[in-house]
């Protein structure tokens, strides 16, 4: 298991149980809400880092989130969170429309303002991404079995790091996502889609799609 140090450890009360609660890494009787990408936005080469022309008829509701704003599907709803957040941290979750027998894909993001979280950040940002999601995941009931490589890249000016990674739920079934993190001045901007999917690679591109719209408005 992952050891949950710094940024973790500043980012888990129950604020973020909570967050991804939100996500039910259950059976829920809900079906997975995204539709698989045209041909052309399955098979055209394009940078995960650039906004995707291909998807542009498909992202078509913006949200804003402290200083920034993305492009969503029209059908991803924003989720109310409950409790009262850790000082200098907010959270933020979006998710599909749920129907069938596992959770929808959901998106996570977590704005970091404590020095200390921001500092850890700027050290060593796959390690602070390790740590948190981690932290978000062993709070859930899901097991991180593997992380990929470290890759980066710059979205609208700010350079992100990001991973993949693969795991289970508690009750056994599929969880994937991806962990991006920056450093934004003053703060650490962190974000986390999870499918729950069996074959995930489809809502991993819209995922990729949705992250590289990021910017400052």
């Amino acid at each position: 298991m992952t050891r949950i140090t710094g940024l973790c450890r500043a980012a888990y009360p129950a604020m973020f149980a909570a967050a991804v609660a939100i996500t039910g890494c259950t059976k829920s009787g809900n079906k997975p809400g995204v539709p698989a990408a045209g041909p052309a936005a399955a098979t055209t080469p394009r940078s995960v880092w650039e906004p995707d022309p291909a998807r542009a008829g498909e992202l078509t509701q913006m949200v804003t989130f402290d200083r920034y704003q993305m492009s969503l599907p029209k059908d991803f709803a924003a989720e109310k969170l409950t409790g009262v957040p850790p000082k200098d941290i907010q959270v933020f979750v979006w998710k599909a429309p749920a129907a069938g027998d596992r959770p929808p894909l959901v998106l996570i993001s977590t704005i970091m303002a404590g020095k200390a979280a921001v500092a850890e950040a700027k050290k060593n940002m796959r390690q602070a991404l390790v740590n948190w999601s981690a932290g978000m995941a062993n709070s859930s009931g899901i097991k991180i079995a593997k992380r990929g490589a470290t890759e980066t890249g710059t979205i609208s000016g700010l350079a992100f790091s990001r991973f993949k990674w693969t795991g289970t739920t508690a009750d056994g079934g599929p969880a994937n996502g991806m962990a991006y993190g920056t450093v934004d001045d003053a703060q650490a901007l962190l974000l986390m889609p999870i499918s729950f999917q069996q074959n995930p690679e489809t809502d991993m591109r819209l995922m990729e799609a949705v992250l590289a719209t990021l910017h400052k408005p």
